[in-house]
């Protein structure tokens, strides 16, 4: 646990017992949430009421963690001092479960069926993964394929607006900055601006579903790269600058307890906190652990690792038990010593030994795949229009929402809040919840962990 982020702010690290001594807390309850506040910073910190009362703590979790803080809250609203009623939690969502709750949201609305052109379960099927059009796909596998689903319609608009036969032609006319510029408008508002609803406009427009849906698919997995990179490059701004296209596509999507947790933030950030705490909040959400460019990940993503590497190591196998996996917080200062007796009788495990994964290959075969059939062009007559079912624009249909209801409950609440009249409104999604796979087979599972080991040694190397 580490206490500031900047800089200029000290920093303290604080060992921790992963569950206190007996049964380990569960925190899927409010009452275990209550619990488990008390038992890091009562129990272990040996922290008073009085010192707690007057802080402002950052807590980052996913979206269900803080909506039963939020209840805490509401229930112990009348309770004797700030720590008690849990006011001095400052909340802030995990980027990482921002991501892939995004990425299910968008699965579940683009899904499709095989028998769709220019659905994710026709494109799953071109690319050989139909797996990943399995109930409970793997979340990693599924955001690598949508990004090559994403860079092959990309790479055939380039293809279709650039004016030459093929791109190596384009390239040896060694285009100028203002004409790439111009043809990058160009697929903006061809290949990525969904055409007007027809029931919002006089002007109606010939409709061909395929091309429409693959606008909306395009321009939907855009937000999704846009905001992994964001995390990646350390660039909380480009988040920020984000945040109110997310509400809407949340929203939009069906997925009502994320956009309101994006409203509470939001709100947090412009109205609530100082400038100098919102600043606070915003250098949590990231962390780079090995401290390499483009290395950064959202901090509840590097927790899910921490939790992952103790689980492997302490929680299995004959010896295995809760107190130890419970005792097993100083394991960083373990792989240290791990790591160091390795390397000095030369016997450090080096890595496998793999190729590099051919991303072109399945980028190439969408590119073709939406050329054959001119899923790009505008065809109002095509045969599979019958047959292919308009998809649910996000953007527009969680605007509507936001206008029409969902702005004035949430106002609603915040006023309930200020005049002390606390209250818990739970909203109800949608859609299923999230079901990713994330099991892994042992060879894999050893690989990840060596990995790890490298990062963890690079965070703690003097």
């Amino acid at each position: 646990m580490n206490l500031g982020a900047r800089n200029s702010q000290r920093r303290i690290r604080l060992v921790l017992r992963t569950s206190r001594a007996g049964p380990t807390i569960d925190d899927s309850y409010v009452s275990g949430i209550i619990a488990v506040i008390n038992d890091v910073y009562i129990n272990q910190l040996k922290m008073t009421h009085e010192e707690l009362s007057d802080m402002a703590i950052p807590s980052i979790n996913d979206q269900s963690t803080n909506a039963r803080i939020r209840t805490a809250k509401a229930v112990r609203t009348m309770d004797v001092n700030p720590f008690t009623q849990l006011q001095c939690f400052q909340l802030g969502f995990g980027l990482f479960h921002l991501s892939m709750n995004l990425v299910w949201a968008l699965l579940h609305a683009h899904r499709g069926s095989l028998n769709e052109p220019g659905s994710l379960s026709y494109f799953f099927a071109v690319l050989d993964r139909t797996r990943l059009d399995r109930e409970h796909p793997d979340y990693d596998s599924l955001l690598a394929t949508l990004m090559q689903i994403l860079r092959g319609v990309i790479l055939n608009a380039w293809k279709a607006e650039c004016g030459y036969a093929t791109l190596a032609a384009f390239s040896v006319s060694n285009p100028t900055p203002e004409q790439l510029y111009e043809i990058a408008n160009k697929i903006l508002c061809n290949h990525v601006t969904p055409p007007l609803d027809p029931s919002r406009t006089q002007h109606v427009e010939p409709i061909d579903n395929v091309n429409r849906n693959l606008r909306i698919l395009t321009r939907d997995l855009l937000y999704v790269l846009e905001l992994t990179h964001a995390i990646s490059d350390g660039d909380f701004g480009r988040v920020e600058d984000m945040l109110g296209y997310l509400v809407m596509v949340f929203r939009g999507l069906g997925s009502n307890n994320y956009c309101t947790e994006i409203l509470h933030f939001i709100f947090n950030l412009k109205r609530i906190w100082t400038p100098e705490f919102a600043d606070v909040m915003r250098d949590n959400m990231l962390v780079n652990p090995t401290g390499l460019e483009g290395h950064f990940m959202a901090v509840d993503l590097n927790t899910e690792h921490l939790v992952r590497f103790l689980k492997r190591f302490f929680a299995e196998g004959v010896c295995a038990s809760g107190g130890r996996l419970g005792d097993a917080s100083t394991v960083v200062d373990f792989q240290h010593i791990r790591t160091q007796d390795g390397n000095s009788p030369g016997i450090s495990y080096d890595g496998p030994t793999r190729p590099t994964p051919d991303t072109d290959s399945p980028m190439q075969k969408i590119s073709h795949k939406v050329n054959e059939l001119a899923m790009h062009v505008v065809t109002p007559g095509r045969n599979t229009n019958t047959t292919v079912k308009p998809v649910v624009d996000a953007l527009a249909a969680g605007e509507r929402k936001l206008k029409s209801s969902a702005l004035a409950t949430f106002n609603r609440k915040v006023e309930r809040l200020f005049a002390g009249k606390w209250g818990v409104e739970v909203d109800e999604d949608e859609i299923p919840p999230v079901s990713f796979d994330f099991t892994v087979d042992m060879d894999s599972d050893a690989e990840w962990l060596d990995g790890w080991f490298e990062t963890l040694d690079s965070m703690y190397r003097d």
